[in-house]
């Protein structure tokens, strides 16, 4: 049976998150006091970008060299144990990368990438906004478990090697399940990596700051439920916590071009 779209909206509102943290509910805008401020500056990682294309995102199935989403895996796959390919239609992340932290703790990595607006650098908050949101939305969408994680990775990857592609860059599939049994009866660190050539560490401006500021707050204060409902996780942004305090940790890194 088809409700009216009065009724669907009573019992699964629609809800529209805005940059400086508001919200409408159905016909309703709720103020928030978030004062989430700027993310710091400090806090910026910045790579030399001169020998990528800043308007070249994707690696695609011929993991071409020249691209954003590669470069990225060159810099990062000496952290991670597994660095998947997940770039397409109903991605989790443009890379999914996990790591064997100690006997405890696992750590699950998304990766996001975006080219730069028009292809040069930069003060246009635009290289921004599609980011953030694929940020807030792999918490508040993706991720309700690694068995999920990993079903959906699994359905992924077989549908390229159907062709003779692997979408898993370091890694294979036994280690996929090895750290789905593991995130069972072991913490998971939970971290987020914003990849944009497309702005200059040196010269972001405050607008950018505010909406990265805003998002971090978002991540931080979402729930996350690993495996059993009982297990209620929250997620952190680098605070400098001790081991055992919380269950699971975040990380949010914003990598810009370097100036």
């Amino acid at each position: 049976m088809v409700l009216p779209l009065e009724e669907h909206l009573a019992v699964d509102p629609f809800i529209v998150r805005y940059a400086d943290g508001t919200y409408s509910y159905n016909c309703y805008h709720i103020p928030t006091n978030l004062n989430a401020g700027r993310f710091p500056a400090a806090r910026l990682e910045s790579w030399p970008w001169k020998s990528v294309p800043l308007n070249k995102e994707s690696m695609g199935k011929a993991r071409a060299t020249d691209t954003i989403q590669h470069y990225a895996f060159q810099k990062l796959k000496a952290e991670f144990d597994l660095v998947f390919n997940d770039d397409g239609s109903g991605e989790a992340a443009d890379l999914v990368a996990l790591k064997d932290v100690d006997e405890k703790t696992i750590r699950l990595c998304l990766v996001h990438c975006k080219n730069a607006h028009e292809a040069k650098v930069t003060q246009d908050i635009r290289n921004f906004y599609i980011l953030c949101g694929q940020a807030q939305k792999c918490v508040a969408i993706k991720h309700r478990g690694m068995a999920r994680l990993y079903h959906d990775l699994k359905r992924r990857h077989e549908i390229w090697a159907q062709e003779g592609h692997s979408r898993f860059l370091k890694g294979d599939i036994k280690q996929l399940a090895y750290f789905r049994d593991k995130a069972r009866r072991t913490a998971v660190e939970f971290e987020v990596i914003l990849v944009q050539p497309g702005a200059s560490a040196a010269s972001v401006n405050d607008d950018a700051l505010l909406l990265l500021g805003t998002t971090e707050l978002y991540l931080r204060k979402q729930p996350l439920v690993f495996e059993s409902s009982y297990r209620l996780k929250r997620r952190l942004l680098r605070l400098a916590l001790p081991q055992g305090v919380l269950d699971v940790a975040m990380n949010m890194r914003i990598l810009p071009r370097q100036h």
